[in-house]
């Protein structure tokens, strides 16, 4: 006799675009289809959803997820999330002040062995907060390229933390709103017509004729968007080494890219 064992089986393949909010997602466990041993936790999302979570100390220094394989990408695909660092002592009462050795590593590979760093959050760009930051990184150089997504989080010295992610997104590079700019970026400068520039941090590129304020940007695109259609893009890009994070406006087939 020949005896069939039917197991039931799940088949991961690639996809694009991707979008995860971990809603759907069993709490206490590593999302499925995923690597690594961060898990999805309830009241560690938006709005005390559910996130993935990693949870790092002196006694376990390490945490990561690694995402399905997601492609083919284009040249205009961008990934992003949104993040808190939150200590563990009474989680959530007190955003984690980042020390020497704590950082998060956000990491792209095509074969699932070899990662190459994109993005790394540590003390020196880290702003302790209660509220969730989204973070967007712009990668065409893997146009055409299926990939995998890693998040490394370690744990140096100081307090034992959680860092709470939640919506990572794989897609293509969408534009921001008017909104977007008054809500997420301190000062925004103007640089002659049709151009603007953020200021992010100490972070800035680009020649400056004269500062705005994020709202009065806005009610500068808000009066050319009764002209005619106004496009913005916010891009990260290095420059020897130099993380810069620019915004592009684009408007009556004028175009300028700072």
């Amino acid at each position: 006799f020949l005896l069939l064992l039917l197991f039931p089986l799940v088949f991961f393949s690639q996809t694009y675009p991707f979008r995860e909010g971990f809603e759907g997602l069993p709490s206490t466990q590593v999302p499925q289809g995923w690597g690594g041993t961060m898990k999805v936790l309830l009241d560690h999302g938006l709005n005390d959803s559910k996130g993935l979570a990693a949870r790092v100390s002196s006694a376990v220094t390490v945490d990561s997820a690694i995402t399905p394989l997601i492609g083919p990408l284009t040249s205009a695909s961008s990934f992003s999330f949104y993040y808190r660092i939150i200590d563990q002592n009474i989680y959530p009462s007190t955003p984690t002040d980042l020390d020497v050795g704590d950082q998060i590593e956000i990491m792209i590979s095509t074969d699932s062995t070899n990662y190459h760093l994109i993005e790394l959050i540590d003390m020196n760009n880290h702003t302790p907060s209660f509220n969730f930051v989204k973070k967007k990184i712009i990668i065409p150089q893997y146009a055409d390229s299926a990939v995998y997504f890693k998040i490394l989080c370690q744990y140096g010295n100081g307090s034992s933390f959680y860092a709470d992610f939640d919506t990572i997104v794989v897609a293509d590079d969408v534009q921001l709103s008017v909104e977007d700019i008054s809500i997420e970026n301190d000062i925004v400068y103007g640089v002659g017509a049709g151009s603007f520039l953020v200021q992010a941090g100490d972070e800035y590129t680009g020649c400056m004729d004269f500062a705005v304020t994020p709202d009065q940007l806005r009610d500068e695109l808000e009066a050319l968007l009764s002209i005619g259609t106004v496009f913005v893009e916010e891009r990260i890009r290095f420059d020897n080494a130099t993380r810069y994070r620019d915004l592009h406006v684009f408007f009556e087939g004028l175009s300028s890219n700072i």
